[in-house]
């Protein structure tokens, strides 16, 4: 089942002001964001930080079957990906991704790149356990195209 989550703009954030935008242009995300991981604590944390980002809709999937219908139903404007998930790995995901040309960051308890396909091996990836500060550094470092390929 997905949990398709829309968030008022003018709700509340608890994220400090330094960390609710990338530069003086705005938010870092916009408009919808993917979030797949299998976690339901962290997926509802990294949804919390996604929607104080600037995320308009936050989707969430738990497997690549559901990312996939996401995928097929929903311009994305951005995309964070665990790895691992409990169907398999989330490299389908990644491949939908590239190929609608949508950003995104691969999220995994993994710290070695070379355990990725390697045509993924280049993507940014934010090492379990992360934090807030962490997700925004990622999408600063790599926007406005977070996909090198």
């Amino acid at each position: 089942m997905t949990n398709n989550i829309t968030v008022a703009r003018n709700a509340p954030s608890t994220l400090p002001p330094a960390l609710r935008s990338s530069s003086s242009f705005g938010p870092i995300f916009s408009g919808d964001v993917l979030i797949v991981e299998d976690n339901f604590i962290i997926a509802m944390d990294v949804e919390e930080v996604v929607t104080e980002l600037g995320a308009s809709t936050v989707h969430m999937a738990k497997c690549c079957d559901e990312a996939l219908d996401i995928i097929d139903q929903v311009a994305l404007s951005a995309a964070i990906l665990d790895f691992t998930l409990e169907d398999g790995t989330s490299e389908r995901v990644a491949d939908a991704l590239v190929a609608r040309g949508v950003p995104f960051i691969f999220a995994t308890g993994y710290s070695d790149a070379s355990l990725f396909p390697v045509r993924y091996q280049a993507y940014p990836i934010l090492t379990k356990p992360y934090s807030r500060h962490d997700i925004v550094a990622m999408f600063q470092t790599n926007s406005p195209a977070v996909s090198p390929l």
